[in-house]
């Protein structure tokens, strides 16, 4: 092969390449996927988190800021949620922790008071194989919304797509995947599936067994995927928070004396 054929077989190839990257770029939030996310948000402040990435809120804290207990606990959650070639090498160090986050405005209906929903979130942001993912704990439950690559088409029983997806990218016991457990609601392109209710004493006084896979909600229209789960133990039921979002972040002098934060 002479040199001038090596040459436009090299430039051919990097163009290839630099076109293969191109397409590889995530894909953008649909206007009428965003719109119904709004409307899934007013409904549930837990689908307000899909929206994040196209809302920034919060203010960016050191992470040396945050009590070294609980950025272990939102390690222990994000670890276990997706799977490790999913995370970035070293995410622990790339964790950027957002200090009141608000996620629904306080507001009155129908002569009723809604509160406020703000928390404070552990984020991480990256993209991975042409896929961005976007990352939230919050010390009540762990999210992530990733935007694909490429649209799939979701078909009118999508039970078995989503059930490829879960077991793709994340850390989730097949027994919580099983497809007649995934009953899925279409609203024009989006589909949405909500499961888990707060579990009730047996007979036997003992509580029935869950674990964070049980309490599991999905959103997706084929160009982004939206999956949270709560975080609660497996064994006896044990809920990180009860009404709204911790204020973890929060720095007293009760806390300086008793957990020095450097």
């Amino acid at each position: 092969m002479n040199y001038t054929l090596m040459l436009a077989t090299s430039l051919v190839t990097a163009a290839l390449a630099i076109s293969a990257e191109d397409m590889s770029k995530p894909l953008r939030l649909k206007k009428a996927s965003a719109e119904r996310m709004e409307v899934l948000a007013d409904e549930s402040s837990h689908f307000a988190e899909a929206l994040l990435p196209e809302k920034v809120r919060g203010t960016t804290i050191p992470l040396a800021a945050v009590d070294e207990r609980v950025k272990k606990l939102g390690v222990f959650w994000i670890r276990n949620f997706l799977k490790a070639e999913w995370l970035p090498h070293d995410f622990e160090s790339k964790i950027v922790p957002k200090k009141g986050v608000i996620l629904r405005e306080g507001s009155r209906r129908g002569g009723s008071e809604r509160p406020e929903w703000k928390g404070d979130y552990f984020v991480l942001d990256y993209e991975i194989a042409g896929h961005r993912f976007y990352v939230l704990e919050s010390g009540v439950s762990v999210s992530v919304r990733i935007d694909f690559a490429q649209e799939t088409e979701i078909p009118a029983d999508p039970r078995t797509q989503f059930r490829q997806w879960l077991g793709k990218f994340f850390a989730a016991p097949d027994v919580n995947l099983a497809i007649q457990r995934l009953n899925f609601v279409r609203t024009d392109a989006i589909f949405t599936m909500s499961r888990g209710d707060f579990p009730v004493l047996k007979t036997d006084g003992s509580l029935v067994h869950v674990d964070a896979w049980d309490f599991l909600e999905i959103v997706s229209d084929g160009q982004f995927l939206y999956v949270s789960i709560s975080e609660v133990e497996p064994g006896p039921f044990s809920v990180r928070a009860s009404v709204g979002l911790p204020a973890r972040f929060e720095v007293t002098d009760e806390r300086r004396g008793k957990n020095k934060i450097k």
